[in-house]
């Protein structure tokens, strides 16, 4: 699953948490000076008014979610449609799996979702584009034609293509992450690993990992503690759960605690 980061504020539903072919993205944008955001999303209820049911049958469902950015002279308003989502998928891929993962981030909060098709069994992404277009022109008083862009133009309109690549760089997706902490335990045949992980940015902060030695061995483990140590100051300043650009093993380390060393942080990454 690729993840995207929107420009726009908290508050877009799925807009930073999932996207698939039937959900359905529009943006408005207006001079920064005649902004307003209710009147944009009234004017999405009416293109959806226009040709399927009444907005307020939505009560109790949520449908659409939006957000808004405004930069210099220019304000922008951004949002989602649900029409055809995988609902099923949606939920499943919001569930926090990570119970331990502690963050100062803003939690989303949670509200039932529907597909406009619930209400209107064949409407379809052309439809609401077509509606939300020609609603635009209504409100806006525009007599303009409609021109269609597709990805084959990026090259061809100046300063699409550098936010296009930009929008894809590690620094823009990941590098904007909150704060946040991370524990987590694992096993092994030479006993049991704990570490404490903070990260910031994107990027791990401080990390504590210690070792506990099997209770029966006839091998007490005590270099593992040395490894544990060393990689707690190898790994500030990676990228969490990637951990690109790790060091590799200090010279002269004995097979075994070289093999060991691996096992931390493949199982680091594995859970990350």
């Amino acid at each position: 699953m690729s993840v995207i980061r929107s420009l726009g504020m908290a508050g877009q539903l799925t807009s930073r948490n999932f996207k698939d072919l039937g959900n359905t993205n529009y943006s408005i944008m207006v001079p920064r000076t005649s902004f307003q955001r209710r009147p944009n999303a009234e004017l999405v209820a009416r293109a959806v008014s226009s040709i399927g049911p009444p907005a307020e049958w939505f009560t109790g469902d949520h449908v659409s979610g939006s957000a808004y950015k405004i930069v210099n002279k220019r304000a922008y308003h951004h949002g989602t449609m649900l029409i055809d989502a995988k609902l099923n998928q949606l939920g499943d891929l919001l569930h926090n799996t990570k119970e331990n993962l502690i963050t100062k981030g803003v939690e989303s909060v949670r509200s039932p979702v529907q597909n406009l098709r619930k209400w209107a069994p064949n409407l379809t992404h052309e439809d609401f584009v077509d509606a939300v277009s020609q609603e635009f022109q209504k409100t806006y008083n525009g007599s303009q034609d409609i021109h269609k862009i597709d990805k084959d133009l990026v090259d061809d309109i100046p300063g699409i293509r550098s936010v296009y690549d930009e929008l894809q760089t590690w620094d823009w997706q990941y590098g904007q992450t909150p704060e946040f902490t991370h524990r987590l335990s694992g096993t092994f045949n030479w006993g049991d690993i704990s570490a404490d992980v903070s990260s910031k940015h994107g990027r791990i902060t401080s990390v504590s990992i210690s070792h506990t030695p099997p209770l029966v061995s006839d091998d007490p483990y005590d270099d593992v503690e040395d490894i544990c140590l060393k990689l707690s100051t190898d790994l500030v300043g990676l990228k969490y759960a990637t951990l690109d650009d790790i060091a590799g093993p200090p010279p002269h380390m004995q097979e075994r605690d070289e093999r060991i060393r691996n096992q931390i942080l493949a199982w680091l990454k594995e859970e990350m």
